[in-house]
């Protein structure tokens, strides 16, 4: 038995990012190890305490249009006004991620309210555990080093699990760092090829591509572990979206009255612009809420990564939507490939698909995601070692 650390993206009230840390944790206590997740917050805290330490490695603002600029400040100060009109509603999504982490999550007692808490602490693990979510993304405001676990000590082993960069480019001027950061690791895996790609070309280092955690355990692993707290009682279409689709709106309706279905929405904020008649919108859903919505679902709509994933291994006919412009659809095209679904990707303002292609036989899909799960786990064995 190994005494394992994981450092991820948590403490965001993001249904992914508790989720797939969740997964990742549990995977390993079943293969007899004592693991736990360290309570590491990021800027996006409160409590995050800022330094000079661990700053962006890239200057974003030039990079973003004055609109782009202006569109997000709006937007900040939408949802930062929302949260006060709508304050119950958001106390209760809060909460249930809350109550998640603390009954789900192995986090430390120890809270690093700062990234250079990482490198004061004596932390005594036998292996680190980096990812998965976009833990090397460079364009999250702060430096990525930490993720790549450069406060370990000498001894303790570094491991990257489905680790993703969120680009297919690394900037030129970024190279060195990463190639820098990369050779810190002991044992590489990304969630996408592109990643695995990028890791081989500026380190020459070996990597391998697995599945995101949330893949390690099966539905019935899912639906053994957390407690079913569906609450709707007839049969239904779900939408996750993560961003304003009236497009997916559209086929939803078009999808929900042939088949017969409600519609159902998860709202992944306490407030939404649009309010459409005949869909139930759920705001205060948390993690568990999430996972018995997609298990209990007839079918799914997303343009989300995890809504993609879930529906996969759930085995719920769905289609993968996002922008065609989207940096981050590698994200969708990776895991889609790789079960044969490539045809349930649609992007966002084209031609609905025919009604002849909504159902979904998942038996070639199983088959394959069973051989990525083996491959996957494989890599953690392997990884960790005797």
């Amino acid at each position: 038995m190994k005494r394992i650390a994981i450092l991820t993206f948590i403490k965001s009230e993001n249904y992914g990012g508790n989720l797939q840390a969740f997964a990742l944790q549990k995977k390993l206590c079943l293969l007899g190890h004592d693991v736990s997740v360290l309570h590491q917050l990021r800027p996006i805290n409160k409590k995050f305490i800022k330094s000079n330490n661990f700053l962006s490695i890239i200057e974003l603002r030039d990079k973003l249009s004055k609109r782009a600029r202006l569109n997000s400040h709006i937007s900040n100060l939408i949802s930062e006004l929302a949260s006060i009109v709508f304050h119950k509603r958001n106390q209760k999504r809060i909460k249930r991620f809350l109550d998640f982490e603390n009954k789900y999550l192995n986090l430390t007692q120890k809270i690093f309210y700062s990234f250079d808490d990482l490198y004061k602490e004596k932390l005594q693990y036998n292996i680190f555990i980096t990812g998965s979510d976009q833990v090397w993304n460079f364009t999250k405001g702060f430096s990525p080093e930490p993720y790549f676990l450069t406060f370990a000590k000498e001894g303790q082993k570094k491991i990257s699990y489905a680790a993703s960069i969120g680009h297919s480019i690394i900037p030129e001027e970024i190279q060195d760092n990463y190639k820098k950061w990369f050779n810190n690791i002991d044992y590489i895996s990304t969630r996408e090829d592109q990643a695995e790609l990028l890791v081989k070309q500026i380190s020459g280092k070996p990597a391998i591509t697995v599945l995101d955690p949330t893949f390690l355990l099966r539905k019935e692993d899912w639906m053994n572990i957390l407690p079913q707290k569906n609450e709707i009682n007839e049969s239904y279409l779900l939408i996750y979206t993560i961003f304003r689709s009236p497009y997916i709106l559209n086929l939803a309706r078009k999808i929900a009255k042939i088949k017969k279905l409600k519609i159902v929405r998860i709202i992944p904020d306490c407030w939404t612009l649009e309010h459409r008649q005949k869909i139930r919108n759920i705001y205060d859903a948390g993690p568990v809420e999430f996972v018995s919505l997609f298990s209990n679902a007839s079918f799914v709509l997303t343009n989300s990564f995890h809504g993609t994933a879930f529906s996969i291994n759930f085995n719920i006919p769905f289609f993968s939507i996002p922008r065609e412009n989207a940096q981050t659809k590698s994200r969708f095209t990776n895991i889609l490939n790789k079960t044969n679904l490539s045809h349930r990707l649609i992007y966002d303002g084209t031609i609905f698909p025919k009604e002849k292609d909504w159902d979904l036989n998942f038996s070639e899909a199983n088959k394959l995601l069973d051989i990525e799960r083996n491959k996957s786990i494989n890599f953690l064995i392997t990884a960790i070692g005797d």
